[in-house]
């Protein structure tokens, strides 16, 4: 797939507006366009240098020497302004995604009787991750992990779970998204359990938005693997390990209401 054209793998233009998208995209833009003025104009400014070392202080240096580290300089910023573009992408993707997650999980699972809380920042030694959404309703709590990939132009474009790996059109993807998932869980029955002195199962769900999931093989996962739209339906009938006490899942509602990392 690394020579493949890829493309979004949900219309952008879907996400209802938010506090603050226009700063955001404000920034964002200027990032991106500012990658693309500052070689050239730091690479004059290296050259000016070397012209005024030249001429003031009397410094011969070879031409070689200085066509060298001329080149030097342009690939070092080149690389730095290409890994600043990869990252703004990343996160924009990412960022995009949780959105039209986020929306939909609004519009499906509110009239089902869920809050939904998205967002939710844990810092623990040092570290600071965060828990997508968590879905808190008449089956229990439920996490939702979010992946934004982007989906070839061409082919079936799938997500499934088999022998403990995800496979994306067929090929295994190498990453922690996995053990990521189980890792979150974890991490949410803490949380919960340090906030309300109650513990609750929570159950992780994998979404990769706008991709097309297969769930036959999912007996030996520890999470669920769906698309956005999956959710409420499979939500609805899901069989609890055990029925979550009302006045447990309204104390949690209301801690998170509250909660601040």
């Amino acid at each position: 797939m690394k020579d493949e054209k890829l493309r979004m793998p949900f219309e952008v233009t879907k996400i209802r507006r938010r506090p603050g998208q226009s700063a955001g995209e404000r920034w964002r833009t200027i990032v991106d366009k500012e990658t693309d003025t500052v070689v050239p104009v730091l690479s004059c400014m290296a050259a000016l240098l070397l012209v005024v070392l030249y001429q003031t202080l009397g410094i011969v240096l070879p031409v070689w020497l200085l066509v060298l580290l001329f080149l030097a300089a342009i690939c070092w910023l080149w690389f730095r302004v290409l890994k600043i573009r990869r990252g703004v992408k990343t996160w924009r993707l990412g960022e995009n995604g949780e959105q039209y997650v986020g929306q939909t999980l609004e519009k499906d699972m509110r009239p089902l009787g869920y809050d939904v809380f998205h967002d939710v920042v844990i810092k623990k030694g040092g570290r600071t991750f965060n828990l997508d959404h968590v879905l808190i309703g008449p089956n229990g709590v439920y996490l939702v992990e979010t992946k934004a990939w982007r989906k070839p132009e061409k082919g079936s474009p799938e997500i499934e779970y088999t022998d403990g790996r995800l496979y994306k059109m067929g090929q295994a993807i190498r990453d922690d998204t996995v053990k990521e998932v189980s890792s979150l869980a974890k991490a949410a029955n803490k949380l919960f359990f340090e906030l309300t002195g109650r513990s609750y199962y929570v159950k992780p769900i994998l979404v990769v938005a706008g991709w097309f999931c297969k769930c036959g093989s999912m007996r030996d996962a520890q999470f669920r693997l769906l698309n956005e739209k999956q959710v409420a339906n499979w939500v609805q009938k899901d069989t609890p390990q055990r029925i979550p006490d009302p006045k447990d899942l309204e104390l949690l509602r209301i801690k998170l209401e509250q909660y601040e990392s």
